[in-house]
């Protein structure tokens, strides 16, 4: 078994078999050590507008998008990208992983051959942009 999973069972084991004086203590510590660090606030809102921050929030923890809500409208806060945006971005992001895949692909490839006729590639280089121009005026013109 690797070592790090070893590891990660004893310290699991150590964790689960806390006796509740040490967590307590342990909490305490934690607490005394970050005091002063953090502060909390209390909100009170009706059913109606709980049930609108819900839903606003999506899959965030309702406490981590009031936070955000709050923090945005600070002076010169960043603002929190609506989800539109955030899920145009996944997909622009996966299309370049996937272009960047295609390359090294292409390079590993071209790096496997040691003869290459660079005649050849041109050739056929050139006739992709041919085709990619025409599809692009087909398209244009439709």
């Amino acid at each position: 078994m690797p070592i790090f999973v070893q590891l990660f069972a004893l310290f699991c084991s150590e964790y689960m078999n806390t006796k509740g004086s040490d967590r307590r203590e342990y909490q305490r510590d934690y607490r005394e050590k970050n005091r002063g660090k953090r502060q909390r606030i209390s909100i009170s809102l009706t059913q109606e507008e709980y049930r609108q921050l819900e839903k606003q929030a999506g899959n965030l923890k309702l406490a981590t998008f009031v936070k955000m809500l709050a923090l945005s409208s600070l002076p010169g806060a960043q603002k929190p990208l609506d989800e539109e945006v955030v899920e145009a971005l996944r997909a622009h992001t996966m299309e370049i992983r996937r272009i960047g895949n295609n390359l090294n692909q292409i390079a590993r490839q071209s790096n496997s051959f040691v003869d290459i006729d660079r005649n050849a590639v041109f050739h056929h280089l050139r006739q992709m942009e041919d085709r990619v121009a025409r599809f692009v005026r087909d398209q244009a013109e439709s």
